[in-house]
């Protein structure tokens, strides 16, 4: 049985915005911890919570704002999520 990938995105943002010097064993740690039966919004969470630890730890300028960039992104993508849906819901 092949091991569950985790999401491509969350995992490339780890890499991206979490550089700590500890980034590849927390990157080892939770895919380790997403075979054992994570879900998918697990990974999301955990990735979305090392970020900002990392860009208050590290306290670099860059960090924070590829933090920042990645939270209005996914912030953007929801509200055109729930407006999607919406917008849906009036034309069933």
């Amino acid at each position: 049985m092949s091991p569950r990938q985790p999401p491509r995105l969350a995992a490339w943002l780890l890499t991206r915005c979490a550089i700590t010097r500890r980034g590849e064993s927390l990157l080892g740690d939770l895919f380790e911890e997403y075979q054992t039966g994570h879900t998918p919004a697990w990974y999301w969470r955990e990735t979305l919570v090392a970020i900002l630890i990392a860009a208050r730890c590290e306290g670099s300028k860059l960090l924070s704002r590829r933090a920042a960039q990645v939270f209005l992104a996914l912030s953007a993508q929801s509200a055109l999520l729930v407006w999607f849906f919406m917008l849906a819901e009036q034309y069933r």
